[in-house]
This record gives structure tokens, C-alpha cells and sequence, in this order.
């Protein structure tokens, strides 16, 4: 073996298994942040009323805006 050839051997099995434990890792947290995430929002009412029982808005008025929100 030439010392040139010595210099261009592969890394270690070893890097490649850590790679892919710190990105199961990740992707694991990733994944119980994002349902926690949903399992944790916020209920959205039917629909509010003001004081006089005159209806403000209702729950499809927050969707949409959440979607105008979420496009912007």
C-alpha cells in the first residue's frame, strides 16, 4: 500500500452509524414536537357573541384567516 492510498481510505464504520442515531434522533424529536404541537392547539369556537348575543364571528371566520395568515 502506497502512502497515497493510505490518506484516501474511508472513514471509520463508525461515522456512518453515528450519522444515522443522531438522525433518528432528530427526526424522532422532530415528530413528538410536531404532534404535540397539534395535540395541544387551541380549541376554535363555533362562533363568539357579544354582549348583546349579536354574533361577532364564527369558527370558519378563524380558518379562513388563519389560511390568509399561513399564505402571507
Amino acid at each position: 500500500m502506497t502512502p497515497l492510498e493510505s490518506e484516501t481510505s474511508p472513514l471509520s464504520p463508525w461515522w456512518r452509524r453515528s450519522v444515522l442515531m443522531v438522525m433518528a434522533f432528530g427526526f424522532s424529536v422532530l415528530l413528538t414536537v410536531t404532534a404535540l404541537t397539534y395535540s395541544n392547539a387551541p380549541p376554535i369556537p363555533d362562533k363568539v357573541t357579544g354582549e348583546s348575543g349579536m354574533s361577532l364571528f364564527t369558527g370558519a371566520d378563524i380558518l379562513r384567516g388563519q389560511e390568509i395568515f399561513l399564505r402571507a
